[in-house]
Order: C-alpha cells, then sequence, then structure tokens
C-alpha cells in the first residue's frame, strides 16, 4: 500500500516509467534492508557462537562450574553473544533463574537455530549427564561443521549465481536492442507491405512500456531465485533483485526510452 501511494504521488511529478521504478524499489529495499540486517545478525552469531561454547567447556573443564565458567566467558568477546552471555549472568546472579531457564531466555531472544538446538542439549545435559563440559565441546565443533559446510555449499553456488546474473542482464540487453533497432524497422516494413507512405513512428515510451514491466518483473524473480538458491530464503534476494530492477531501469532510461538505436549506433 505504501509502495503503491509513493508511486501515485511519484506520477504527479515524474513520468510513469520512474513511478512504476519507484513502487518496485518501495517494496523491495525496506525488506531487503531488514533481511541483510538479520542475516548479518545470524551470521555473526554462527560465527561467534561455536567459539563461545568451546571456551566455555575450557573453563567449565578448569574451575568445575557453569556458573563459573560464565563469569570467565563475560569478560570476553563473542560478537551479539557477548551482551547474551552477560545478560544471562545478571539473570542468574542478581534475578534468582536458574541456568536452565536463563539458557532458554537467551535461546528466544537471540531467534537463532543452531543457539536454540544448542540449548536444548545443554539443558538436557544439565539433569542427565556428569561432562557437561564434553557436551559443550561436542555443540562447538557441531557450529564449526555447520559453518564449513555452508560455506562449501556457497562456494558451490556461487557459479549458478553469476549465471543467474548473466542471463537476466543478457535477457534485458536482448529486449532493448529488440525495441530500439528492430522494432522501428518492423514498423517500416508493414507499412511499406500495406502499401502506405512512411510509418508514422510511435512513441518509444508508449512501444517499450509492456517491455519495461515484463524487464522489472523479471528481474524482480531472478533476484528472488538467486535468494532461494544462495540463502535458502527468497527474502535473502531482495536485495538482488533490487539491483537488477535497478539495472533494467538504468537500460530503458538511458537507451529504449530515448529511442536511442544501438545498432545504428555501430553502423549496423
Amino acid at each position: 500500500a505504501a509502495g503503491a501511494l509513493f508511486a501515485a504521488a511519484t506520477m504527479l511529478v515524474q513520468p510513469l516509467p520512474v513511478a512504476i521504478y519507484a513502487f518496485f524499489m518501495v517494496a523491495l529495499v525496506p525488506g531487503a534492508i531488514a533481511g541483510w540486517a538479520a542475516s548479518s545478525y545470524d551470521r555473526e552469531i554462527n560465527d561467534r557462537a561455536p567459539e563461545l561454547f568451546y571456551d566455555l567447556s575450557e573453563y567449565a573443564r578448569s574451575s568445575g562450574s557453569l556458573h563459573k565458567a560464565l563469569k570467565r566467558a563475560s569478560a570476553g568477546y563473542y560478537g551479539a553473544m557477548s551482551d547474551e552471555v552477560r545478560r544471562v549472568l545478571s539473570e542468574i546472579e542478581d534475578e534468582g533463574y536458574d541456568l536452565s531457564t536463563a539458557l532458554k531466555g537467551m535461546a528466544i531472544r537471540a531467534k537463532n537455530a543452531y543457539i536454540t538446538r544448542a540449548v536444548s542439549i545443554v539443558g538436557e545435559a544439565l539433569t542427565s549427564s556428569a561432562n557437561p563440559e564434553g557436551v559443550l565441546k561436542m555443540i562447538s565443533a557441531e557450529g564449526r561443521l555447520s559453518q564449513a559446510l555452508e560455506a562449501e555449499r556457497r562456494a558451490g553456488i556461487s557459479s549458478a549465481v553469476i549465471v543467474m546474473y548473466l542471463t537476466a542482464f543478457v535477457f534485458l540487453v536482448v529486449v532493448s536492442l529488440c525495441i530500439s533497432s528492430f522494432l522501428p524497422v518492423s514498423h517500416q516494413l508493414k507499412a511499406l507491405a500495406a502499401g502506405g507512405g512512411p510509418a508514422v513512428p510511435e512513441s518509444s515510451s508508449a512501444v517499450a512500456m509492456p517491455y519495461y514491466v515484463l524487464s522489472l518483473s523479471v528481474g524482480v524473480c531472478s533476484g528472488l531465485t538467486i535468494g532461494a538458491m544462495r540463502d535458502n530464503s527468497v527474502f535473502g534476494g531482495l536485495k538482488d533483485a533490487a539491483v537488477l530492477v535497478t539495472a533494467a531501469f538504468l537500460i530503458y532510461e538511458l537507451i529504449v526510452f530515448p529511442g536511442f538505436n544501438v545498432m545504428g549506433a555501430f553502423g549496423l
């Protein structure tokens, strides 16, 4: 709704292509920013949490107490988890929470799959295991392995992402060439075949508008597909969609709508 209102307001002072572009960007950019912030937060937790659990296992082994291990860990730096460690310690010491309850609160606040899984395992270990430091070390190893596998998966998928980008750009180039170079010739040939005089040139914007909307839509679909492939979530592709939509807008604004004949400029 906000995008539609913004596009309607833009139409009062800007041409229709700019208003359509504004509508797409208002729909994409807020989600792209929110998705980037959330993925950055998750990435930081997934990178630093295994180190935290490893240090906790070492501190627990040397001190014999998870409470003392948390005290020592609270002086370290573990990215976004540093504040959580201090908050868990404060809840135990100042508010009287038991360790299991404080850790569950941390998992709820973090909203991270790895932390939720780790807290569940630690909670079970507190009641059924005589070796919690070994469990913490296992959780750390599992997190590092998961990160290594994710890095390997991303490296493997990067070539497919590049192909998707190239495919989208090739589509934009081909469509812009067809509109700017071939459509005028086609109209002239039709006019001659009908036995009429020279074809009356149509407005470049009017001819290109359906293709423009199609190109923006292809950019959105390609970006969301890239996100699904790379991040396992279409929301991760919102930023890619915004990039491709912007590329389509620039190509049309600089080449297609002004009626610039690209092939004619090269003498073809």
